[in-house]
């Protein structure tokens, strides 16, 4: 009995591990770490020449992070390369995967240099858009470097290791390669480290990715747009619009018996 005990235990145990696991990489949640022996310093003078407004501390980062697919409409993913000095840059190339699957899409390759942009967009029956280029996903999607045919992810790690650090925005204006944007909670800086047990400074490439998520407003029953500047319609009006059509169906309803 003890053990059949132990044992539905364990069982829970493990479910439960990974009911969380999968909630926490569907909704790109990611904890913050203070484990990594890495030297900063070169973070935060970067940081403190980039931020025009508010600050960025160069220790509050996570280890991983995700792009959903979005139920409705569609996402945007505008990324730019900020900052890249490593001794492989010419080498270096970066994209996109599927976490779920096993598309990988390059968006820098070694020529590549600081300004330089790329923009995907992801629809929410779950394709990529790139360019001409349209791909099939499975799950979320994360960011990799890539070097002589071996990856980098974002959220890998190397005996514990993580091989990126994730920043997420808070407010603050940033403004590099002669651009200023801001930095919205829904935006991610990636600083990636380009060698297993390398010197752990995380400025050998770092990204900017900018997310806008683009919602479906309805303005009428027969007339659907797209636009970000609206956002998601209002209750108020979507209540309003429900009893409107249940007027009108009431309506034809007591007309059609008078004519019967």
């Amino acid at each position: 009995m003890k053990q059949s005990r132990l044992f539905k235990m364990q069982q829970n145990s493990f479910f439960k591990s990974l009911i969380y696991s999968a909630v926490f990489l569907i909704l790109g949640i990611s904890s913050s770490s203070k484990s990594v022996a890495a030297n900063l310093s070169s973070l935060h003078n970067f940081f403190d020449n980039t931020t025009v407004a508010g600050t960025i501390d160069a220790e509050e980062y996570s280890e991983s992070t995700y792009f959903g697919i979005p139920k409705t409409g569609f996402l945007d993913l505008n990324v730019s390369l900020m900052l890249e000095r490593a001794g492989y840059a010419k080498k270096n190339g970066f994209g996109l995967y599927d976490a779920a699957g096993e598309t990988f899409i390059s968006l820098f390759d070694g020529a590549a240099t600081a300004g330089d942009q790329a923009s995907v967009r992801i629809t929410s029956d779950s394709q990529l858009l790139f360019g001409d280029l349209s791909f099939t996903l499975e799950g979320p999607v994360s960011f990799y470097l890539e070097r002589d045919g071996k990856r980098f992810f974002a959220n890998d790690s190397n005996n514990g290791v993580p091989q990126s650090l994730v920043y997420t925005g808070q407010g603050q204006q940033l403004s590099f390669s002669g651009v200023e944007n801001d930095f919205l909670s829904s935006d991610r800086i990636i600083a990636f480290e380009d060698t297993w047990n390398g010197d752990k400074d995380y400025n050998d490439m770092m990204v900017f990715v900018e997310s806008i998520l683009q919602q479906p407003i309805l303005t009428s029953p027969n007339d659907l747009k797209l636009s970000n500047a609206e956002g998601i319609p209002e209750p108020s009006f979507l209540s309003g619009l429900g009893i409107i059509t249940l007027l009108g169906i009431a309506y034809k309803r007591k007309n059609w018996r008078k004519i019967k």
